[in-house]
């Protein structure tokens, strides 16, 4: 026991150290087509309403999740969360590129599995009140889906639930 004792100092500086990242971390810039999403193909996901928790740190969450925060990694930086990476917000990954705006026309994209630090700094008085999230499927998952949704409605049940042999509808 005394033989590590003098291993304490060392221990007691790397708990000091800040922590390396595990992922690379990037500034958001992939803009895709522009804007407004839904004009290239985007599907709201939701829209999420800022909560502030100290002077300088706030976060934004949908269906429970948290999706963006500022001031956390670093002051003023609005980081946007990743849909479907480790620790992701989204339940369903289908989805193959997700977006956040700020309003209409600053936004931002990233794949499911990335996430990205606004490119401009914000403090909590002047940060964004709502972030909206989008969502958008690839162009092999759009065809898949369009066939299937073919499929279905050529099966008479058009996706939207099933007749039972009632009449009623089933889901």
């Amino acid at each position: 026991m005394c033989a590590l004792l003098h291993l304490l100092p060392l221990f007691v500086l790397l708990l000091a150290l800040p922590y390396p990242s595990l992922s690379e971390h990037r500034i958001c810039e992939w803009q895709d087509q522009g804007t407004p999403p839904e004009e290239f193909g985007y599907r709201l996901w939701c829209i999420s309403i800022i909560h502030k928790h100290r002077p300088y740190k706030a976060t934004w969450e949908c269906k429970g999740k948290t999706v963006a925060d500022l001031g956390y990694l670093r002051e003023g930086v609005l980081e946007i969360y990743t849909a479907c990476g480790t620790g992701g917000y989204a339940d369903d990954c289908d989805w193959d590129t997700w977006g956040a705006c700020i309003d209409p026309e600053h936004c931002y994209f990233t794949s499911k599995s990335d996430d990205c630090e606004w490119p401009d700094k914000f403090t909590s008085k002047y940060a964004p009140r709502t972030i909206a999230i989008w969502q958008k499927l690839s162009s092999h998952n759009l065809t898949q889906t369009r066939a299937l949704e073919g499929r279905r409605s050529e099966e008479g049940g058009g996706g939207r639930g099933m007749k039972g042999s009632d009449g009623g509808s089933r889901r």
